[in-house]
């Protein structure tokens, strides 16, 4: 097709790729079924600004979690750059970019942890795109990188956020939150902390129409997969179990709680999770008598025997990156147990469910549970069996429910507002896109293992007690 003596390489798809590049607000996410061509769209987002005068204030990144991953990306530039600029450059290694006639950037990177937004603190980058958004399980690092989608080129230069995604995935759960659950898609969002507009616009494979003529078999080929995965990504269909393991049951107004004074009658344990280069976690967990407990303000609040509130927690991880552990020693480990037990004033805690972990040998002449008792703090050992971790997580769920609804038949979960990591890691726990009854084992879990391991502890405690008829 020729326009004024000039052929037309690439040109939006009438519907959402039109939509998305004509958007003018802030930060926009691209979502939908797969095969929509929001790759394409992403790439063009930048490109659209190139050759406007900005030089080389207009500079952006497009970011994938892993640098293997930016292959489809990198390849699609390469497909239409060339034939649009025929003077760009393009450098490939580690550091793939492209640097265009008039000055423009455009970097491809990989980030998948928080410290890697180190790697471009105080820069500036006025366009900053994330291909399949949904890969990431939390959103921090995404919300950290706004600090650099900043210029100080020209006023009239958009600096702007831009995303693609499918439902599924690792992210599943915040991005369904911040995108999708507020308002339909097309609608502006306004947040309610910093009044700052964002918008979902949807793609359906059925607008391109170079896959429905060149590719029809694309779309059987997806009805192949497992029905979660058939919904997402050849309907976009966000309301799949496929992203956090509780972030349907989890409801924060219910299953937080302000702290109070724990009845001298309730049991505490301490749990466990085990780590060295990867983050331990010890949660203090008091059970319910089912006495009533009051607030500090004076108000009582009723509860049922066998609730569970978690009432302070010891999450071993680095500064700023919850996925990396302290590399300390059991030993070191016990001693803060106690230390921060004496400054809690907790007396008589009792030994709960811990890593089978502490118990193996390994070669040494202790185990690990061995020297935590030298310090003097106890743990019994959660007996991993076939199907225990599918089950403990059903079982973690009916807990987090049973705290806002009467349905589940069991005790309920809260924790305290002080336990902030495990507020924070509960609601985004991913689960297992290969299997969506599991969570992602690469996820940062450990403290939510200690609540499953306690839960499933009592819960086969009392099964025995019950059959001894002791209970």
């Amino acid at each position: 097709m020729q326009t004024e003596g000039r052929k037309i390489v690439w040109s939006p798809l009438p519907g959402s790729q039109v939509d998305f590049l004509a958007c003018n607000i802030r930060e926009c996410l691209y979502h939908g079924s797969r095969g929509g061509g929001k790759t394409d769209c992403l790439i063009m987002a930048f490109c659209q600004h190139v050759g406007k005068g900005y030089g080389e204030n207009w500079r952006g990144l497009i970011i994938r979690e892993h640098f293997k991953n930016l292959e489809d990306v990198i390849a699609k530039s390469r497909k239409w750059i060339p034939k649009i600029w025929p003077k760009a450059n393009y450098v490939g290694g580690n550091k793939p970019s492209w640097t265009f006639p008039t000055g423009e950037k455009l970097f491809f990177v990989h980030a998948n942890k928080l410290s890697d937004y180190d790697n471009y603190h105080g820069h500036e980058y006025p366009f900053v795109g994330w291909e399949e958004l949904s890969n990431w399980a939390t959103p921090d690092l995404y919300l950290k990188m706004f600090s650099v989608c900043r210029s100080s080129g020209p006023k009239e230069m958009p600096r702007i956020i831009r995303a693609t995604t499918n439902p599924s995935g690792r992210g599943h759960g915040w991005v369904r939150r911040r995108f999708i659950d507020p308002v339909p898609s097309g609608e502006i969002i306004i947040d309610d902390k910093t009044g700052q507009q964002r918008i979902a616009i949807f793609s359906h494979w059925s607008e391109n129409i170079y896959l429905t003529d060149n590719d029809p078999e694309y779309i059987k080929n997806l009805l192949e997969n497992p029905e979660h995965l058939v919904r997402a990504w050849l309907y976009g269909d966000w309301d799949i179990i496929a992203g956090g393991m509780f972030d349907d049951v989890w409801k924060k107004e219910y299953n937080v709680v302000a702290p109070f004074t724990i009845p001298s009658s309730w049991p505490i344990e301490r749990c466990y999770d085990q780590g060295s280069a990867h983050p331990f976690s010890v949660l203090w967990i008091a059970e319910s008598d089912g006495c009533d407990v009051r607030w500090a303000d004076g108000d009582w609040m009723p509860t049922c025997r066998g609730d569970l509130f978690v009432i302070a927690e010891w999450y071993g991880a680095q500064k700023d990156d919850d996925s990396k552990g302290l590399k300390m020693t059991a030993r070191e480990i016990a001693r803060g147990i106690l230390e921060r037990e004496k400054s809690m004033g907790l007396k008589n805690v009792q030994p709960g469910a811990a890593d089978s972990e502490l118990w193996n040998v390994k070669g040494r002449e202790k185990t690990l549970a061995d020297v935590m008792e030298d310090e003097g703090v106890y743990f019994q050992k959660y007996a991993k069996g076939a199907g225990s971790r599918k089950a403990g997580w059903e079982m973690m769920r009916e807990y987090i429910k049973s705290a806002w609804s009467d349905d589940t038949g069991t005790p309920g979960l809260f924790v305290f507002e002080t336990c902030r990591k495990l507020i924070a890691h509960i609601p985004a726990l991913p689960r297992d896109e290969k299997d969506p009854e599991d969570v992602d084992t690469d996820s940062i879990d450990h403290d939510s293992e200690v609540a499953r391991y306690c839960i499933m502890h009592k819960k086969s405690t009392v099964k025995t007690q019950t059959t001894k008829g002791t209970y």
